[in-house]
Parts: C-alpha cells; structure tokens; sequence
C-alpha cells in the first residue's frame, strides 16, 4: 500500500491539473514583465557609453467570451533609471488552447493601444518619454506557453511582438520672424519601431 501512495497522489495532481479549462464565463488574471540593462557602445568622440537599467510590468485581466476565445484589456508600466515612470493601455484577443489532457496549454494574442512612452528604455542614447500624453500608438502580438501549476496557476512564457508609431514636430532647416523672434519651420514626421522580446509571469484563472 505504501509503495501505491505516491502513484495514487501523482494521478490526484494530474487530474486537478488536467480540470482546469478554458471555458466562457472565466476570468483570467495575468501578471508578466521583464527586466534588464541596456548599454550603448558609442564612438569615444560622440559620448561615453552608458547603461540603463529597466522593468517592465504588465497585467491584465482577460473575460472568456467563448471556449478558448478571449478578451484582455491590459494595463502596462515602463520604470527606467532617471525618468518618470510611463504608462500604456491595451485591449488584446487572445485563444488559448491545452494540449489534451496535459498540464501545457499553448496560447496567441493580439491586440492595440496607446502609451506615453516607447518600449524601448533608450532611443538617441536617452530614456525615453516622448510626452505627458497618450501618443504612441502599439501593435501588440505575442505566442506562448501556459504551464499549469495547479487547477488555476499557471506559468506564463510568451514571446512578445509591439509595433510602435508617433507623431512629432520636427524642425526643417527653416526659419522665420515673428514679432522679432526667430521661430523654425517644422513639418510632422513619423516614426516606427518595433521590439521582440520574452515576457515571464504567471496567471490565475477564476
């Protein structure tokens, strides 16, 4: 009997495991982020070289509209030395399908929002915050693994994809006089940039 036991708990976790679903009418909470340094390796005539330390948290809370299928507004904050934390906001879709009876669960979201900050924590060798307002327009797109820890635990590793647009006026070359002040010319740009990276964290299904 004694040699039976552990047998007999094993199947007991994998059942419990193997009960937790993906059904309409459940909530999902995710916490995911990621965390590092970044460091420019510049020309000794242009400036030194610098690291910048930086984390990434996102959460979202995601509504199961049908079996596997569904919905996850996801709030997101950017902390990065020397500069004001940012925020985004996103509403993704998202299907989420388990590999039969097994604790692995295979997932792939999509989804746009806006932010007041890029991803990246340099561009031009400078944290980046572009302004006080929500401007910068994200593509989001991401695959990844759900393990299942228990009935409604599980590990989250997602491969990430964010698309990034602004606006900005920039300076032409040109100027001219108003009321004896010397003022540029400036025309709108846009700028695009995009990031690939890993996302870890966990998530808990209601």
């Amino acid at each position: 009997m004694k040699r039976l036991l552990p047998f007999l708990l094993l199947n007991v976790v994998c059942s419990t495991i193997a009960s937790a679903q993906f059904e309409a009418g459940k909530i999902e909470i995710t916490l995911t982020g990621t965390a590092g340094y970044l460091k420019d390796n510049l020309p000794t005539d242009l400036t030194s070289s610098q690291s910048v330390g930086y984390v990434m948290l996102n959460t979202a809370i995601g509504y199961y509209l049908f079996d596997e299928f569904s919905i996850e507004p996801q709030i997101g904050l950017l902390a990065t030395e020397s500069t004001f934390p940012s925020q985004s906001v996103l509403m993704n879709l998202s299907y989420t399908h388990r590999i039969s009876t097994s604790a692995i669960a295979l997932f792939v979201r999509c989804g746009y929002g806006i932010s007041n900050s890029l991803s990246s924590p340099v561009v031009g060798f400078v944290p980046t915050r572009i302004n006080e307002i929500s401007n910068v327009h994200i593509i989001n797109a991401g695959v990844g693994t759900k393990i299942l820890a228990t009935e409604n635990v599980a590990l989250n590793i997602e491969m990430n994809y964010r698309g990034e647009t602004f606006d900005q006026q920039v300076p032409t070359g040109w100027y001219y006089l108003d009321n004896n002040t010397i003022v540029p010319f400036t025309h709108t740009a846009n700028f695009t940039y995009s990031y690939i990276g890993v996302l870890i964290g966990f998530s808990i299904l209601l």
